[in-house]
């Protein structure tokens, strides 16, 4: 025969065991954090997808100018061309956001084959928090031309949580990149040009 209390002590074990009050407030404590965390994730992600997809139709629309030599009868100077370029791509994005600030644009030409050294790394000085900066070469007609932009996506959940983070400076960002090559068609030289002719 049991203890009276032992007894006690088992008959609370069991109401215990019988009582389900709370349990759903326990579960979803649990559950809530890291449902939370994979929803914002999948937005986070769908939304890199969507900016990425904007980027690709951007790059492409700017480089159809180079490619047919419209920028090069407008815009006589480097300079006035990459403005030009930044101004087409920034319009094609105008749903996000401080654009020009967060672009970074790389155009070289070539006679027929690339230097991995033309392309420059995408780093920049934290310190300043400014992307890298621009390079953009003149392009003559049927010469070959290969583009890169990029755009700096700041990330609204930390990186380390989604590892969305693709910044080579550790920094809360995703470095969305687009890159063509392509050949210039034979438009004309135009007189007043800084822009060579090949």
């Amino acid at each position: 025969m049991l203890s009276p209390r032992v007894e006690r002590a088992r008959r609370v074990i069991a109401r215990f065991q019988k009582n389900n009050e709370g349990v759903v407030a326990i579960e979803f404590a649990l559950l809530a954090l890291p449902f939370l965390v994979l929803l914002f994730a999948i937005l986070e992600l769908s939304v890199i997808f969507f900016i990425n997809a904007a980027l690709d139709h951007a790059a492409s629309q700017a480089s159809r100018q180079i490619r047919t030599g419209q920028m090069q009868e407008s815009f006589s100077s480097p300079g006035a061309q990459l403005a030009e370029f930044r101004r087409i791509i920034c319009d094609n994005m105008d749903a996000f956001e401080g654009c020009d600030k967060r672009l970074s644009v790389t155009l070289v030409t070539s006679d027929g084959t690339f230097d991995p050294g033309q392309l420059s790394p995408a780093t920049y000085d934290p310190s300043t928090d400014d992307v890298p900066p621009d390079a953009f070469d003149c392009s003559a007609p049927r010469q070959i031309v290969l583009v890169r932009v990029q755009y700096y996506h700041d990330l609204v959940m930390p990186g380390d949580l989604t590892r969305l983070s693709t910044d080579p400076n550790g920094a809360n960002r995703h470095v969305l990149q687009t890159t063509t090559v392509f050949r210039n068609e034979p438009f004309p030289s135009y007189t007043g040009s800084s822009c060579g002719s090949v």
